[in-house]
């Protein structure tokens, strides 16, 4: 079992800010609960957790082009404008194959970085 800790997770259940993701990557079973206290060998992803499907790859450029052309400022700027791409509700739907973090650079460019494909 693999635990994973970030500012957001944005997945099927939805936008939860400060939640831990378990993945069983035997069974790829995925759970979330909510972040309570510090967990021993929980890997910590500055930014978001996206949950994503197959899909997601075949999107992903016209996504992050709908995140660009809002030009958040801040992380929960960013996190808001998660949920309001329609493109991107699909790629959350289940098999969950591939878990990436998305952050800002200080220079307010988006950052995109694979975590574990599943």
């Amino acid at each position: 079992m693999t635990d994973f800790l970030a500012h957001y997770l944005y997945s099927y259940k939805g936008l939860q800010e400060h939640a831990i993701l378990h993945i069983d990557e035997n069974t790829r079973h995925i759970t979330t609960t909510p972040y309570e206290k510090e967990v021993a060998n929980t890997r910590f992803c500055d930014g978001i957790i996206l949950a994503v499907n197959s899909q997601f790859d075949r999107d992903k450029p016209f996504i992050i082009n709908r995140i660009a052309q809002t030009k958040p400022k801040s992380l929960s700027q960013l996190a808001t404008t998660l949920t309001s791409i329609s493109q991107l509700q699909d790629c959350l739907l289940p098999p969950i194959s591939v878990l990436y973090s998305l952050n800002l650079k200080a220079t307010q460019e988006l950052y995109l970085q694979e975590i574990v494909r599943l």
